[in-house]
């Protein structure tokens, strides 16, 4: 269902998209000859008002994603069916929790998007 809503949010965001069913790749994302790897993370909330999301891969030692696993990671609270996106290089733990609260923003999807974007713009040059 995850995959589902993050295509979807990415979709209004102008792109296309399509299921990639990969290692650590689950969307890619184009526009033009532009092209990106996006990776989905879903949770329900699992205390009241909050969502927990697994960041790590690795199945004994947990590793942090990196630039050459994928570019963006789309954070989808389920109940709310909508995402939170980040640039890779900002996920800077192993696990995530935020606020249910958050995932009420009707802007969060666009602005998540357009703030991810300029970080990728920015590593690109």
């Amino acid at each position: 269902m995850a995959e589902h809503i993050a295509a979807a949010a990415i979709l209004e965001q102008g792109w296309r998209v399509g299921m990639a069913q990969q290692d650590s790749v689950d969307l890619l994302a184009w526009r033009g000859d532009r092209f990106l790897r996006v990776q989905v993370k879903g949770a329900n909330m699992n205390q009241p008002n909050r969502y927990q999301f697994q960041l790590g891969s690795g199945s004994r030692k947990k590793k942090k994603p990196s630039i050459e696993n994928y570019d963006v990671v789309a954070l989808v609270g389920i109940y709310h069916r909508r995402v939170l996106f980040l640039p890779v290089e900002k996920v800077q733990q192993f696990t995530k929790r935020l606020k249910a609260k958050r995932f009420e923003d009707p802007s969060i999807e666009t602005d998540s998007w357009n703030y991810t974007m300029e970080i990728i713009d920015g590593r690109l040059g």
